[in-house]
């Protein structure tokens, strides 16, 4: 997958934009506050329907605009081009999407077309923070490489859903939704192991190349004892449920362990290490997608300088050259250039929310 080109009118303080990012690495610099961040934010927009800078798609709307627009043309390696679209309204909160020509109703419609790997300031919360932050990174490559996944995990929440409804009113027989919650939810925990089988490899593989020190281990978490019956461990935890209103094991309980030497990361390594890991981790990502369909992600980083030394800049653009990967980099260094001397790329200077190539 390809971004070929980038429309963007009313987001944040981006004046109306119209951007070819180059097919390889795009670098994009500029003083803090001046639209580099809320770039990767429209493209991740168009890639997931969320921003990962707020829960609230008001707050993305320029001040003083009524909605927000995002187009982008992407080339895809089996089926060529196809255009996304979005519109946002604040009033009432309306969205409106197109993908390739149609007008599509639910995100996960859009997010085959445009899959985005963002790594930001905040990324570490995957091992700092709780288990849905893990959950969402390992639902995110599953999601692009399964199909069977999504249907599954559908079927999973409303059976979910529907037998906490019966939990929290008292009601007789929430277990009457049991056959379907432990049938979907095998089947994701499946999905899951199969895909962490390829991941792991990928990710041992690169934690040398940037210079990471120490066995990282994964250690996948069901959500149930693994070396249990999911269906046994539902009947037996009825009378609990019950007491407590809500379904208390299942995928949707799911975690990964990340540990070094024994230790839980986020206790082991320090801020700087664990900023190092997580480059490690989503470029791993993006290559389990490319390594099992054929079909590339985009990778963002956003303040990239800030995040690296020199050093760990040099080895992960020096990888992610190899491998061919689309990238766009946001650094306030204006410097910047003298790690991609030697890597084809386009540079963008932004300033008060207006791009510029500069050649």
């Amino acid at each position: 997958m390809t971004l070929v080109r980038l429309k963007v009118r009313g987001l944040r303080n981006i004046q109306a934009l119209n951007l070819t990012p180059s097919p390889g690495l795009s670098v994009v610099f500029g003083e803090n506050a001046s639209g580099k961040s809320s770039l990767l934010e429209a493209i991740h927009l168009l890639s997931s329907g969320k921003s990962f800078r707020t829960h609230q798609l008001t707050q993305v709307v320029q001040r003083g605009a009524s909605e927000m627009q995002l187009s982008a043309d992407v080339l895809s390696e089996s089926s060529g081009t196809a255009t996304l679209g979005m519109e946002y309204e604040t009033e009432g909160g309306r969205m409106r999407m197109k993908a390739a020509g149609r007008t599509v109703q639910k995100l996960s419609e859009m997010a085959p077309y445009l899959p985005a790997v963002t790594i930001h300031q905040e990324s570490h919360r995957v091992f700092t923070q709780g288990p849905e932050f893990r959950r969402s990174f390992l639902n995110w490559g599953v999601f692009h490489v399964e199909p069977r996944f999504l249907p599954a995990w559908q079927r999973y929440r409303r059976a979910l859903r529907q037998r906490n409804i019966l939990l929290q009113r008292s009601l007789p027989k929430p277990e009457v939704w049991d056959r379907e919650l432990v049938e979907s939810g095998v089947s994701i925990d499946t999905y899951r192991r199969g895909y962490l089988q390829r991941f792991i490899p990928i990710f041992n593989e690169l934690l040398p190349v940037l210079r990471i020190d120490g066995a990282i281990c994964l250690e996948y978490r069901p959500g149930w004892g693994s070396d249990k019956d999911f269906s046994e461990q539902l009947s037996k935890g009825l009378e609990g449920d019950r007491r407590l209103g809500y379904t208390r094991i299942g995928p949707h309980r799911a975690d990964i362990d990340f540990t070094v030497h024994g230790s839980l990361v986020r206790e082991r390594l320090s801020r700087g290490q664990m900023k190092v890991l997580v480059y490690a981790l989503y470029l791993a990502q993006a290559r389990t997608l490319a390594e099992i369909t054929g079909r590339t992600a985009l990778i963002m980083m956003d303040d990239l300088a800030a995040e690296l030394d020199g050093q760990h800049i040099d080895q992960l653009l020096g990888k992610i050259s190899v491998l061919g990967f689309q990238s766009i980099i946001t650094t306030s260094d204006p410097a910047f250039r003298r790690h991609v001397v030697d890597i084809p790329h386009k540079m963008f200077h932004v300033e008060h929310g207006v791009f510029i190539e500069v050649i």
